[in-house]
């Protein structure tokens, strides 16, 4: 595959030399947070430097930081095969909401 920055990498066969860190920024920057339920274009990059801004004013640590960001990642990941199953009467708008709630209470214990 070719990155962002032109580099040509085998994604299967890559080493810590083929990884730049400007080609992860710029396509985090491309992926729209919450599977593009938001008003504006917000993306993954975006949010992680807002999270990342809050807990380390709150005084969050990074075991803190890496729950939110898991909680977070499995919510955006989850939230559209949720919306597809309230639609389709395979569960309740409720029941959905509360296994939402479950994946932020999960990570948040196992920090």
């Amino acid at each position: 595959m070719q990155t962002l920055t032109g580099r040509r990498m085998n994604p299967l066969d890559a080493s810590p030399e083929d990884i730049d860190p400007d080609d992860i920024a710029g396509a985090l920057a491309n992926i729209c947070r919450f599977g593009g339920h938001s008003r504006a274009f917000y993306s993954v990059a975006q949010h992680s430097v807002i999270v990342c801004d809050l807990l380390a004013e709150r005084g969050g640590s990074p075991d803190e930081l890496m729950a939110a960001l898991k909680a977070n990642k499995q919510v955006a990941e989850r939230l559209p095969k949720l919306e597809q199953a309230v639609h389709d009467g395979q569960t309740t708008p409720g029941a959905a909401v509360a296994e939402l709630m479950g994946l932020f209470a999960s990570a948040r214990s196992s920090a």
